[in-house]
């Protein structure tokens, strides 16, 4: 969230280089705000199950395709139990293995993308966050996601190479 005002002292934000980026901070030479903008931390998993990867669709985004099982931490809440909390609450799995397949910036919505790969267990149900869910190959998930879904599709590749590891 970006604030025009100083939301210690209400005053003015106005731009300011400090290590060479361009940041808000008050105009007031007495308080020391500065709105650093940082990217939020999200969690993500690409979910086994049965042999095969869940997909979901998100009703916020009623014109976006295929994508992970995704949500964002709670306060001190760690990524593990963040993914795991998530894929009980969006497709009421229970995660039984987790794996870490990288960490992936999204740039356009200024966040930072924890992915993971979940195996779990349990009847899938989809929740109140999601429009659709299905089920699919590892090998089809890749084809299934449109190309403007980068991380997804990255995760996948990663997926793809390490799986054996797994």
């Amino acid at each position: 969230m970006l604030f025009h005002y100083c939301p210690l002292c209400r005053s003015e934000l106005v731009e300011a280089t400090i290590d060479g980026h361009v940041r808000l901070c008050c105009s007031n030479e007495s308080c020391e705000y500065c709105q650093w903008n940082n990217p939020t931390p999200v969690v993500a998993a690409l979910v086994e199950y049965q042999n095969q990867i869940v997909l979901a669709k998100t009703k916020r985004a009623s014109t976006a395709g295929w994508s992970m099982i995704a949500g964002y931490l709670e306060a001190g809440e760690v990524p593990e139990v963040a993914i795991a909390r998530e894929i009980k609450e969006e497709i009421a799995l229970d995660t039984d293995a987790l794996h870490f397949l990288g960490h992936y910036s999204n740039v356009p919505n200024n966040q930072l993308l924890i992915v993971y790969f979940a195996q779990a267990s349990g009847e899938l149900i989809k929740g109140e966050e999601l429009s659709e869910i299905t089920t699919v190959s590892l090998e089809q998930a890749v084809r299934y996601i449109e190309s403007k879904y980068r991380i997804t599709h990255q995760a996948l590749e990663t997926l793809l190479e390490r799986y054996e590891q797994f």
